[in-house]
């Protein structure tokens, strides 16, 4: 056997002891490779637990309304993972709650950036730029969103909404009746629709759907007072005053129910309830002049003039309506034998409004008192001119004319109320003044009669109720 030679021994002992290094340093690798895998893995397994506790407290704390502390943690959760839509759309509402309305809009854009599909996103986007005035970039974005989604209930409840507000109303109507096709025993979107019906004036469409509403939900307080409106509108009183007093068993604090109950209980005559009312309703909201003149022109008809007036004094501090109120004060007055106090409450009254009829025919009448029969004329030609179809001008002016003996224009009048007169059971009386009228301008009957067949034709000042918005309920 060939003897190795010393030089290929050694050289075959280096080789095998660089193979055993070798072999060490590539296991060491494997095993620090493998190491750093795990750490990696143990890593994002970390990052991955520590997103979802942070976005677990973010939530919990939202619902406790700790608001800003909620923030705090969806801005951990977004430090993490920089494209965690969630933690954008839920950072959004907290800073909603806290008033940062520009930061919310930036988080809900990144969220649309993240994901063009997500439609809750664009409902909270749409009450953002509503609540900013905004209604044509809020009504798309709730658009978008039932794009989106059809099934989108709350993108369906703020378009309604906001198409209500903006008086678009046939899309509302359009907008509640798909909410009622997604669920018909929803009892609000039937009450909403059935005020978009009111509001157009379709009162029977309006009232099927305020039935309906109150079958699905008895005890709707809303409901119950809107629809008493409906019946107040269509002049139903009874029903009015029965609905009213439902929607004040379930909130007996209801200020327009009460003081609605109150107009009502004044219209049919029984006001020592109305009295009761407003006294409650002054208590709940002393600052409303509507109310307060409202609870003068029911102690004047109950014949409490001194306290009326009073009451009057207060609301005209009050209320901005001041010309119907300077003009029930002036009727106080004027009862109470105060001639001047009357004239200049009526006149205050033109001037806060030149277009109030009943003041220029109520001064008018002071003027006849007065025996300036002149002045008198010019104030119930205004009257006429500003309401040529309301009959107690007519009559009035009548009054006046037979006082300056002229009785052609008097009997011209007496037929105007004839013609204007919804009141039937007067034909039989007005068509005896006027017959009489006639012969005497025919010459035929004497003048001295003319005052026997119409005992106090005078009309005696109006008094009017306010509603709630200071519209005058006659």
């Amino acid at each position: 056997m060939a003897k190795i030679p010393e030089s290929n021994l050694a050289r075959m002992a280096g080789l095998e002891e660089f193979s055993l290094r070798f072999g060490e340093c590539a296991t060491l690798d494997r095993v620090r490779r493998s190491q750093d895998i795990d750490r990696s893995i143990y890593e994002v397994d970390r990052s991955r637990n520590k997103l979802s506790l942070y976005m677990e407290q973010g939530l919990l704390r939202l619902t406790l309304d700790d608001f800003s502390g909620a923030i705090e943690e969806f801005c951990e959760a977004i430090r993490i993972s920089p494209s965690c839509l969630e933690a954008f759309y839920h950072r959004s509402r907290a800073l909603v709650e806290t008033g940062q309305l520009d930061r919310a809009l930036q988080d809900l854009d990144r969220v649309l950036e993240l994901d063009e599909g997500y439609a809750l996103a664009f409902v909270s986007r749409g009450k953002i730029y509503q609540g900013l005035g905004e209604n044509a970039v809020a009504h798309r974005d709730f658009s978008l969103a039932i794009d989106l989604c059809p099934d989108q209930i709350e993108a369906y409840q703020c378009r309604a909404a906001l198409r209500e507000k903006i008086a678009d109303y046939e899309g509302g109507v359009e907008d509640y009746s798909e909410l009622i096709l997604m669920n018909p025993n929803n009892a609000y979107a039937f009450f909403r629709r059935a005020g978009i019906y009111r509001e157009l004036g379709e009162y029977e469409a309006a009232l099927n759907d305020y039935n309906y509403s109150l079958f699905l939900k008895p005890n709707y307080g809303r409901a119950y007072f809107e629809r008493g409106e409906l019946y107040r509108k269509k002049k139903k009183y009874r029903e009015a005053l029965r609905d009213y007093s439902r929607a004040l068993r379930n909130n007996p604090d209801h200020v327009k129910a009460r003081s609605s109950r109150g107009l009502i209980y004044g219209r049919m005559g029984r006001y020592e309830n109305a009295i009761k009312d407003y006294d409650m309703v002054c208590q709940l909201n002393p600052s409303n002049g509507s109310i307060v003149n409202n609870r003068g022109v029911i102690l004047a008809r109950l014949g409490r003039l001194e306290e009326a007036v009073k009451e009057y004094t207060v609301a005209l501090a009050l209320s901005k309506n001041c010309s119907m109120i300077f003009n029930n004060r002036g009727a106080a007055r004027e009862k109470l034998g105060d001639l001047f106090g009357a004239l200049h409450d009526y006149s205050r009254s033109i001037e806060c409004n030149p277009e109030n009829a009943i003041a220029y025919n109520n001064r008018g009448l002071v003027c006849a008192e007065k025996k300036d029969y002149q002045a008198a004329l010019d104030d119930l030609n205004q009257a006429i001119a500003l309401q040529p179809k309301f009959p107690t001008f007519y009559r009035n002016r009548a009054f006046v004319y037979t006082k300056l003996q002229s009785f052609h224009n008097a009997l011209q009048d007496y037929k105007a109320v004839f013609k204007h007169s919804t009141k039937r059971s007067r034909i039989p009386q007005l068509s005896k003044v006027i017959a009489r009228l006639t012969k005497i301008v025919e010459k035929k009957l004497s003048k001295t009669t003319l005052f026997l067949f119409e005992p106090g034709s005078k009309t005696k000042a109006e008094l009017a109720l306010l509603s709630d918005d200071g519209g005058a309920v006659f």
